[in-house]
């Protein structure tokens, strides 16, 4: 069974509140588990989707950097090099990623940061 983590908000009698849920489910442990579970058509929807949502985050780094069409989508250009991340999952929340960031710090890194964050 995977465990899955998300945070949610919502609102509530005119009130937003947020809260966070820790569910089991079961995805499978590998691509063929998740088929099995899921269903192959979910599955595929699902990657093409965020695939789709990769694609165009390395077209709006691609554009930004002032490339071309043509150095872009062009043969060798950058699509030809491109291949999807590898997926790996993302904090639930830009809070928890920051705890995690500075846990791995060294108490400078740490002070310097934490430094920063206060001007």
């Amino acid at each position: 069974m995977t465990q899955v983590k998300a945070t949610a908000k919502w609102e509530k009698d005119g009130v937003e509140q947020t809260g966070n849920l820790e569910i089991d489910y079961e995805f499978g442990d590998n691509v063929n588990g998740m088929i099995d579970e899921l269903g192959g058509e979910v599955v595929f929807r699902h990657a093409i989707s965020s695939i789709t949502v990769a694609l165009q985050g390395a077209m709006r780094q691609w554009i930004q950097q002032g490339l071309t069409e043509d150095e872009i989508k062009g043969g060798g250009g950058k699509l030809d090099e491109w291949s999807p991340p590898s997926g790996k999952p993302r904090s639930a929340n830009r809070l928890a990623k920051i705890e995690e960031m500075l846990a791995k710090m060294s108490p400078e890194e740490r002070e310097q940061v934490l430094a920063m964050a206060g001007e």
